[in-house]
């Protein structure tokens, strides 16, 4: 596997993914070494309750704010403190996010590091896919 067997099936909650940039695509044909695996590896393992949590956070409150929504009694003190709490967890799942790649991206070799530059430069240049 040339992306170093890093395909996770959490993405979409709030893991690590295929398509994020500390899954797959992320180190798709960097020949990785071993080490390197078993390094990124542990980053990713170490990250994964606190994801989790925020997650299980994350998904609490939108259960609460459909609820709310849909209610005769809708409270707008209610409605701020879901939305604060829901965008509390996002804001600390893209911390924790951010922090696990920089661990991963510091494993890499210098020229790994290039060719992921690289593929972040031309990621951003070509814009989201939906939106050519």
């Amino acid at each position: 596997m040339r992306d170093g067997g890093f395909r996770h099936v959490h993405a979409r909650h709030g893991g690590f993914g295929e398509g994020g940039m500390t899954g797959g695509a992320f180190l798709r044909g960097l020949d990785l070494t071993e080490a390197q695996r078993d390094k990124i590896f542990a980053v990713r393992h170490a990250s994964e309750p606190a994801m989790r949590e925020q997650g299980k956070i994350l998904r609490a409150t939108r259960v609460e704010l459909s609820k709310l929504a849909l209610s005769n009694d809708y409270d707008e003190t209610k409605a701020r403190a879901l939305t604060d709490r829901s965008a509390q967890a996002m804001s600390t799942m893209a911390q924790l996010r951010t922090r696990a790649m920089n661990e991963i991206f510091r494993v890499l070799t210098p020229e790994q590091q290039a060719k992921v530059i690289e593929r972040q430069a031309r990621w951003e240049q070509r814009g989201p896919r939906g939106f050519r």
